[in-house]
């Protein structure tokens, strides 16, 4: 039994090795501000980063487009899949010169894909012999962390479990709070308006609203139905004081200190 043991080790070996061997290489990553006419791949400019990446890091204050040139070659496969956990805040993606993904708006009102993870077949049809290029063409503000997530390459299958696990933990326990925190506020609401003497049921109503006002926001991708970035992130941020004060106000009440 233990010399019928060897050759399946040594299969299972070659098999791990194998399939090592034909896993996708990224041979480089840059970005590279765009050029006045923010369609247009810069031509000089292009600095090695890692993913994720912020680019107020490197260019403080800059608001803008961004272009990202991701070499990879893949060995074996034709057949690859792609996972982007996120892009700050709209984009388009290129394989070499084919347009495989764009946002809906690439100018204000820009669409929001900060919290929107993709995933994408690669068509065999486009790929090169040898090494192909990644393009990301990225607009952002300067006050929402404008960048690019964090992407990998693999197999279809493998890349498409990924993507379904990166969005059930950054879009489905999301929507399951706006839910749940939706439904309390409503039943918090009733109860105080049937006892006006309850004030915490009151405050906690507030309370939950104001944190479903703010997820929900997290979990739009068009700002819509406001104008633009700017005021979308100014009702964010006032939905989160609103939050914050109610907490406080709730939690005095609730301890008989109001």
């Amino acid at each position: 039994m233990a010399f019928a043991a060897l050759p399946v080790r040594a299969a299972t070996s070659t098999s791990t090795a194998s399939a090592a061997a034909c896993t996708p290489e990224i041979r480089s990553i840059q970005a590279a501000r765009a050029p006045e006419n923010p369609d247009q791949r810069p031509t000089s400019g292009w600095v090695d980063v890692t993913l994720p990446d912020q680019w107020i890091q490197r260019w403080p204050g800059y608001g803008g487009t961004v272009w990202y040139r991701i070499a990879w070659r893949n060995p074996c496969e034709p057949a690859t899949g792609v996972t982007l956990a996120s892009l700050s805040q709209a984009g388009a993606f290129y394989l070499n010169d084919t347009l495989l993904w764009r946002d809906t708006n690439l100018e204000e009102p820009l669409s929001r894909s900060a919290n929107m993870p993709r995933y994408w077949v690669l068509p065999a049809s486009s790929l090169q012999a040898g090494e192909n290029l990644l393009w990301f063409r990225v607009t952002g503000v300067e006050f929402q962390t404008p960048g690019l997530g964090k992407l990998q390459l693999g197999d279809p299958a493998s890349m498409l479990a990924l993507h379904q696990k990166q969005t059930g933990m950054q879009r489905g326990w999301l929507q399951a709070d706006v839910v749940v925190s939706a439904t309390l506020s409503v039943l918090s609401l009733l109860v105080w308006l049937l006892y006006r003497r309850a004030r915490e049921f009151g405050w906690f109503a507030l309370l939950t609203a104001s944190w479903v006002a703010f997820a929900g926001t997290l979990l739009m991708t068009s700002p819509w139905p406001f104008p633009d970035t700017a005021t979308l992130e100014r009702f964010f941020m006032s939905a989160l004081v609103v939050y914050a004060v109610c907490f406080c106000l709730f939690t005095w009440t609730f301890a008989g200190l109001t």
